[in-house]
C-alpha cells in the first residue's frame, strides 16, 4: 500500500472514530490526509471503500494464521498466552475499526459482516488448535468450537470494556487478566 493510501486510511479512521462514518466527508478526510478529494476517489473509489480497505489492511487473520502455523509449541499455557497477548495487542491497534464497526453495525451491516467473518476465521484457528491438542492427548475437551467461543468471548469482553469505557485500570491489569483466564481455562481442560 502506498504512503498516500496509508495517510488517507489513518486520517479516515481518526475522523470516523471521532465523528462517526456518516458525519465525516471525503473533503475532511482529504484535508486531514493532506491530499485532494480526487486522490481519495482514485485510491478507494468511495468513502465506504476507504473503510473497507482499512478493515482488510488491519485484519488480524494473517497474523493468527502465521501464529497457529509457525509459533505454537503444543504447550497450552504458553500457546494461549501468545494467542491472548497477540489478540489484545492487535485489537488495541485496531481500536478505531472496532469502535466504528460497533457504531455503524446497523447502518452498514456489510462492514459488520466483514468483521464478523474475520472473527469466525479466528475462532476456527483456535478451535482447530484445541481439537488437535485433544487428539494429541494433551487436553480433554467436549466441544472444541464451543471452548474456542468461550475463550474468544472472554478476551473480546475484556478488550471491549477497555475500548468503549476507556478503562485504563483494566488495561494496566492485562497481564494478570491473561494469566487468570489461561489458568481458569486450563483447569477446565487439563487431563
Amino acid at each position: 500500500m502506498s504512503e498516500t493510501s496509508e495517510k488517507i486510511l489513518q486520517a479516515a479512521l481518526d475522523l470516523m472514530q471521532a465523528k462517526g462514518f456518516d458525519s465525516v466527508t471525503t473533503k475532511e478526510i482529504a484535508e486531514e490526509a493532506g491530499v485532494s478529494e480526487m486522490t481519495i476517489y482514485r485510491h478507494f473509489r468511495t468513502k465506504k471503500g476507504v473503510l473497507e480497505a482499512a478493515i482488510n489492511k488491519y485484519s488480524y487473520v494473517p497474523c493468527f494464521q502465521h501464529l497457529f502455523e509457525e509459533k505454537i509449541n503444543w504447550n497450552i499455557e504458553q500457546d494461549l498466552e501468545l494467542f491472548s497477548t497477540s489478540y489484545l495487542e492487535l485489537m488495541k491497534r485496531n481500536k478505531p475499526i472496532f469502535l466504528i464497526s460497533i457504531h455503524e453495525r446497523t447502518t452498514m451491516p456489510e462492514i459488520y459482516e466483514l468483521i464478523s467473518k474475520n472473527t469466525l476465521e479466528l475462532k476456527s484457528y483456535l478451535s482447530t488448535y484445541l481439537a488437535n491438542m485433544h487428539e494429541k492427548g494433551l487436553i480433554q475437551i467436549q466441544d472444541a468450537e464451543m471452548q474456542a467461543t468461550v475463550y474468544l468471548t472472554t478476551l473480546y469482553g475484556y478488550f471491549s470494556s477497555i475500548a468503549t469505557w476507556e478503562n485504563h485500570f483494566l488495561f494496566d491489569q492485562k497481564d494478570i487478566f491473561i494469566k487468570t483466564l489461561i489458568q481458569s481455562f486450563c483447569n477446565g481442560v487439563r487431563i
